[in-house]
């Protein structure tokens, strides 16, 4: 029989809310490396001279699983707590660590589940994509993972038994001399439970133990653990995991989905509002469409909340709710929300056609301020700040809205659109100097002086937050002459000429804004006050 890779073995089981991600962390070896050094350092390497029990189980899960021994390094190391983790660094190197503890509490079998759990991790690269699990959905993959890793844990020990054992042991800290292992009683336990979805369990990132060994128990039925036995037979994976979403809506997540849903249906019927009172009415098929997609009571409530506001108090109605529902749906789904937030925009153009401002001649959408405040509410700060590396938030919406309230400064001068930016960008990049480089600190800051390194932070901050309010006016075709233009594309080369004049490379600016324009005419601005001095010996001569 021919063995098959693990890592397809792996995704071939992976549960449907187990989403797979990008890598966004870079692996270092050398913290790999480090971490090893430590474990060898303070904890006993597994190997079949030291721990041969240990070492066996590795093994039989190793050669279940196909997966190299040489890429893997396990170790135990002395703690009253029951726990095992895995850590991955570059080539899918891993290292496994396992408790005293729980060594000494599972048995040989039941070990080979637990190795393969965590091996699962790895296999999945969920290693690589961990990342501060503060949102409710970040938890709910995390559940979800853990799903995934059970089923490569059976696969590893091939025993259901043994595997169920594994969960109810390591959860409950509890040996065969306390407990009898009954799965039929478990199950009437978790039947017994609240079906009301706990606040706790919501918080955690796993499911409970309960719910686990239901989830590995319909597993063990489906088409693909018997395939992988040289079984006929078994249920559609597929089914099976529609029936484990279902377990985890009634006991944790079903009160973050009625949340979810909801948010997004409020989203969408405000941007459909939007949309369908762009002509400042809303007509008879529009209403009928409006009833349709989201139910009469629903609509109706919401002209309730409209009716006698004049034109500008509706469409400030219309703006605050948009921006409110979508603050709700950033905070349930911060990476997600822009993408779920497109998706809207789409269903609501595809049922109520193109924006009325849009140029009919050319059919190209001309984006208003107010659109680019909703954008900028939909980006994910958490992908920025992985990326970029970065020590605190950016923070997108503080940043357009100073692009916006320079844009309302008045001109002193009649100038051009170049002449502005080539002005504003001198000025930008004066004022940093001053801020920056003055030996009595910052005066906006209360007098604080700035390292290397935090002026390198204070700046690429900058560059980032307005090089993305650049890309989403250049990408949605904003009039170029406009103040707020003018003042965003000001704002980031100001910021960008400074970090040049502080050693920054153009390579790094490039990092930090990939539309970068090595321009030296735009990068070095020009100097208003001499600019007016010529003016002024122009006119004189």
């Amino acid at each position: 029989m021919r063995k098959i890779d693990p890592y397809k073995l792996a995704e071939s089981v992976r549960y449907v809310d187990d989403l797979k991600k990008d890598n966004n962390i870079n692996l270092n070896s050398s913290v790999l490396e480090e971490y090893e050094s430590f474990q060898s350092h303070s904890s006993i390497y597994v190997n079949p001279d030291i721990t041969p029990s240990v070492y066996k189980s590795l093994k039989k899960c190793l050669e279940n699983l196909n997966f190299p021994e040489e890429k893997i390094s396990a170790f135990v190391y002395p703690s009253s707590e029951v726990n095992a983790s895995c850590f991955q660094g570059p080539n899918d190197k891993t290292i496994i660590t396992f408790s005293s503890s729980l060594i000494n509490l599972l048995s040989s079998d039941e070990l080979q589940f637990v190795i393969g759990h965590e091996l699962g991790h790895s296999l999945l690269h969920h290693i690589k994509n961990i990342r501060k699990k503060e949102s409710a959905i970040d938890l709910l993959y995390a559940r979800a993972a853990e799903i995934s890793v059970d089923r490569i844990g059976l696969l590893a020990s091939k025993d259901l038994n043994s595997s169920l054992k594994a969960i109810i042991k390591s959860s409950s800290g509890l040996d065969e001399n306390h407990i009898r292992f009954d799965v039929s009683a478990f199950l009437n336990q978790l039947r017994n439970t609240s079906r009301s979805s706990s606040k706790i369990l919501q918080n955690s990132t796993h499911p409970s133990f309960l719910l686990r060994a239901k989830s590995l128990l319909r597993f063990s039925m489906s088409d693909k653990f018997f395939s992988y036995l040289g079984k006929d037979g078994g249920e559609p994976i597929d089914k099976l995991d529609k029936l484990i979403k279902n377990d985890l809506k009634e006991y944790i997540d079903g009160s973050f989905y009625d949340d979810f849903e909801t948010t997004k249906t409020m989203t969408k019927l405000w941007a459909s509002i939007a949309r369908a009172a762009q002509d400042n009415r809303i007509d008879i098929d529009e209403k009928e469409k409006l009833f349709k997609i989201f139910g009469e009571d629903l609509v109706n409530k919401v002209f309730t909340m409209l009716k006698g506001s004049s034109k500008k108090k509706v469409n400030e109605i219309i703006k605050s709710k948009i921006s409110e529902n979508l603050n709700k749906l950033k905070k349930l789904d911060p990476s997600g929300a822009k993408g779920h937030f497109n998706k809207i925009k789409d269903e609501v153009t595809k049922q109520f056609g193109e924006n009325l401002n849009s140029n009919k001649e050319n059919k190209t959408k001309i984006i208003s301020i107010d659109d680019v405040e909703i954008i900028i509410n939909t980006l994910d700060e958490n992908h920025f700040l992985k990326k970029y590396d970065l020590i605190d938030t950016i923070d997108f919406p503080y940043w357009f809205n100073v692009v916006k309230q320079r844009s309302t400064m008045p001109k002193i001068t009649e100038e051009s659109p170049e002449e502005q930016i080539a002005h504003l960008i001198w000025g930008h990049c004066d004022e940093y100097k001053t801020r920056l480089n003055n030996p009595d600190g910052d005066m906006y800051n209360g007098g604080r002086t700035f390292s290397q390194k935090e002026k390198i932070e204070f700046i690429k901050v900058r560059i980032i937050g307005f090089g993305e309010i650049f890309k989403i006016l250049s990408d949605n075709n904003f009039s170029k002459d406009s103040s707020f233009y003018i003042h965003s594309v000001s704002s980031l080369y100001g910021s960008i000429k400074y970090a040049l004049g502080m050693g920054i490379s153009k390579k790094d600016i490039l990092f930090f804004f990939d539309r970068f324009e090595d321009d030296p005419k735009l990068i070095e601005g020009i100097n208003p006050f001499e600019s007016i001095l010529k003016k002024v010996s122009k006119k004189n001569n």
